[in-house]
């Protein structure tokens, strides 16, 4: 019998994904990520296999949380272009205090990594 799972996927998933956007996939150690969702090495290549693959749940939540965000406004808005524009305001305005970084995580992502990174990515 295995031992209960002690965290909270979808937080650690989150968490991570601030980190990581913050500050780049290179530049997140395995003791950074430590420090931020609280869990020992052993445990988060138990859950997620890997840093790697860690990042890429992290991405896909960016890129779903932003798909959400974006169907939120154009649906608040009476046209598409109306909405793409609240989208934006949104995105730079509203939530620059909040954001990890000032810049997208998938085009920081993409700037980033290069055909030497993991095949995962």
């Amino acid at each position: 019998m295995s031992a209960p799972i002690k965290f909270n996927r979808e937080d650690v998933i989150e968490k991570a994904k601030n980190l990581y956007w913050e500050k780049g996939y290179h530049a997140t150690s395995m003791r950074n990520l430590q420090d931020v969702i609280n869990m020992h090495p052993g445990s988060i290549y138990a859950a997620f296999g890997s840093k790697d693959k860690l990042f890429i749940e992290s991405l896909n939540r960016y890129a779903a949380d932003g798909a959400k965000r974006l169907a939120d406004c154009i649906e608040q808005k009476d046209t598409l272009l109306d909405g793409l524009k609240h989208f934006i305001h949104t995105l730079i305005v509203v939530n620059k205090a909040t954001a990890p970084s000032g810049m997208c995580m998938i085009v920081k992502t993409i700037a980033e990594l290069t055909q030497n990174d993991s095949p995962e990515l």
